[in-house]
């Protein structure tokens, strides 16, 4: 499964760190389709047969930093949950959804994130919200519309591999 926002969700804005990280386009598996014998830590799977209300090839969301929540209570961890990052691109590929993001090296925000999945820290996640997701009760998510994106350290699927730089 991946993140739930509640009704009436709204992304938030804002935050600046400095940091060095070389930026440019990354990439891994944002959704892993499984089965009842392989749910994620929640209990729920995504399959193939899950709608992701895909409109075309592509599906663009915002970026987000851990599903806007807060890792820790420092302003640092503020920060990173009031940005948006700007629009990730997912496809539809063999065995699930993978999301790709640019990140630019002049943004300082950017440059911190960029360094957390150099140095394999980052994982994907998707969110809906509650009135568009549907499951069927045994835990298969029938319905997932994609609202955003999350950069995050331990998504509710651990089985998806760490994002990594693409090459060009």
């Amino acid at each position: 499964m991946a993140f739930t926002h509640s009704a009436g969700w709204q992304a938030n804005f804002g935050g600046v760190l400095k940091s060095v990280g070389d930026g440019g386009t990354y990439g891994a598996m944002c959704v892993r389709f499984g089965s009842e014998d392989e749910p994620d830590t929640t209990g729920e799977w995504f399959d193939e047969f899950t709608d992701f209300a895909f409109k075309s090839a592509e599906l663009h969301a915002p970026l987000l930093f851990n599903h806007a929540v807060p890792i820790g209570s420092s302003a640092t961890a503020k920060r990173f949950s009031d940005t948006v990052f700007g629009d990730a691109t997912i496809e539809r590929v063999p065995g699930g959804l993978f999301g790709t993001i640019t990140l630019s090296p002049a943004d300082q925000l950017h440059s911190a994130v960029a360094r957390m999945i150099e140095n394999g820290a980052l994982r994907f996640s998707t969110g809906s919200t509650t009135q568009f997701a549907r499951r069927d009760g045994g835990g298969r998510i029938t319905r997932w519309p994609i609202v955003e994106l999350s950069l995050t350290p331990q998504p509710a699927e651990p089985r998806l591999p760490k994002i990594r730089p693409l090459q060009s």
